[in-house]
């Protein structure tokens, strides 16, 4: 049996110096949306299929509006390496039925907007890699 898991990790409109992988929003949210020579990894890409929410563009944009208007502690403008968006994965074990997949989406999908209200914006499955995963996405009120 394959593995589950939850993973976390929040990005910035550009990648701070010194970061890892060097990925921001943009390039995030590009691999997810299989856009071209953004996923190398992925033999025959497809789109990703929205569970909840809004569209990758949309939240693209949502990601944005927030930094642009936010202000650090003292008043200042939002660095542009400052996090502005919050992405997981949560994978499935491989020997999971389509009826365990699909109750599993519909619990991590209330568990999430549990955990984020109204800061989780969306959450899209990939069909196009062999393992079952799902993305979620939340950005700060």
């Amino acid at each position: 049996m394959g593995y589950q898991f939850i993973h976390v990790e929040c990005y910035a409109r550009t990648p701070g110096k010194g970061k890892q992988g060097g990925h921001g929003v943009r390039s995030i949210l590009a691999e997810a949306g299989r856009e071209p020579g953004a996923c190398p990894h992925v033999s025959t890409p497809e789109p990703p299929s929205v569970v909840y929410g809004c569209s990758l563009a949309e939240l693209e944009k949502g990601a944005n509006d927030y930094a642009e208007q936010a202000k650090d502690s003292i008043g200042r403008k939002l660095r542009t390496d400052a996090p502005v968006l919050l992405a997981g994965v949560v994978s499935a074990p491989d020997a999971f039925t389509p009826e365990q997949w699909q109750d599993l989406k519909t619990l991590t999908v209330r568990a999430l907007r549990g955990r984020y209200g109204d800061r989780l914006k969306s959450v899209s499955e990939h069909t196009d890699e062999a393992r079952r995963h799902m993305h979620f996405y939340a950005v700060p009120p």
